[in-house]
């Protein structure tokens, strides 16, 4: 069920129905059988979903390690299914992204749609094939060339 969201709310009942109402007027709703397939899944999957976590996180660990022994700048993921790269000296996310895709055929979301702090960052999706992730890894470590101006930011940042 890629790309459909699916969230619930927890309140009392008037609380429920002023955002019902609120809903209905401001966007269309899920189609009711995803509704309720997501349901299922969501009370009836857990073993499935802590596979899936780990899976991600070992991809994560694996292309930041590859990341790290570059002196790549990266943000330490701590969940989720994506990688923060840092921008090259002389680029901004936007620029980076369109570099990526043109030179090394690699495919990220610029940093600067998810706010002011991704101005220097890439969005890197390991939503991908262990292989096609190990490719690109190794597409990002031949421009390491281009990260050398960068200095002081060797390695990976973590928000602990």
């Amino acid at each position: 069920m890629s790309g459909f969201r699916v969230g619930f709310a927890v309140g009392n009942k008037g609380m429920i129905q002023a955002l019902k109402n609120y809903q209905t007027h401001t966007n269309a709703g899920m189609f009711g059988a995803v509704q309720d397939a997501a349901t299922f899944a969501l009370n009836h999957y857990d073993d499935f979903l802590e596979q899936q976590n780990d899976t991600f996180k070992q991809r994560r660990n694996t292309f930041e390690a590859k990341l790290a022994k570059a002196n790549l700048s990266y943000i330490h993921s701590k969940g989720g299914i994506y990688s923060w790269l840092q921008t090259p000296t002389g680029f901004d996310s936007e620029s980076f992204e369109q570099f990526l895709l043109k030179e090394k055929s690699i495919l990220v979301a610029p940093g600067i749609p998810f706010g002011e702090n991704g101005k220097d960052y890439v969005r890197i999706s390991l939503a991908l094939e262990d292989k096609q992730l190990e490719e690109a890894a190794q597409r990002l470590i031949e421009l390491k060339y281009l990260y050398q101006e960068k200095c002081g930011l060797e390695g990976y940042i973590s928000y602990d």
